[in-house]
């Protein structure tokens, strides 16, 4: 009888508990979410200029490395805002000159998110957003017959677009990991640390 009693106690403490653990999403949260993204598309699209035969090449790059910002105006529904930073540099050396490439750019942008099949611990959803983009690119080389020496150059295009599916899984009611594949915004793939205030 008390083995009988001691098993419906612990198995109430267990449903109890459970139940503390909130939705993952809940209108009127706030969401803030640091991420890494990579690869970079301008890495990758700048790697197949540069890699050319009988030449020697060296990439650095740091992101798109980024935050956002989200607030639930329902349960499905959020809106916020989102920034990232990227800086790549290649320096490449053939036939005795040496060019270098330095391309920065930052990207803010209003974004929504649509949440759909949410349990206690996954928020899987699809986002989409567009706006700001600003990028600089400095070219310098040491051929003599090459004119864009010491110049700096602005993209035609400064807009900024990402369409993505995103999953988050929560660790507890406050802290857990995002997951994110999608296009444009500068990355295939981003990932990181979401918290839910």
């Amino acid at each position: 009888m008390k083995k009988i009693t001691f098993l419906l106690a612990l198995s109430a403490i267990t449903l109890t508990s459970n139940k503390g653990f909130a939705q993952a999403a809940q209108e009127g949260k706030i969401v803030v979410n640091t991420f890494y993204s990579s690869p970079s598309i301008g890495t990758l699209l700048l790697k197949s200029i540069f890699n050319t035969e009988g030449s020697e090449t060296k990439f650095n790059y740091l992101g798109p490395l980024g935050l956002s910002f989200e607030y639930f105006i329902s349960d499905k529904i959020s809106v916020g805002l989102e920034g990232s930073y990227t800086n790549i540099s290649i320096k490449s050396t053939a036939n005795g000159f040496e060019d270098k490439l330095l391309l920065q750019t930052t990207r803010i942008y209003p974004k929504f998110n649509f949440h759909f099949k949410t349990s206690e611990k996954v928020d899987p959803y699809f986002s989409i957003g567009g706006g700001f983009k600003k990028s600089n690119i400095k070219y310098t080389t040491t051929d003599p017959d090459t004119e864009n020496d010491q110049e700096s150059f602005t993209p035609l295009i400064p807009f900024a677009f990402r369409t993505a599916l995103g999953l988050r899984y929560y660790l507890n009611d406050n802290i857990g990991f995002s997951g994110e594949f999608g296009l444009g915004g500068g990355s295939l793939f981003a990932g990181g640390l979401v918290f839910k205030l």
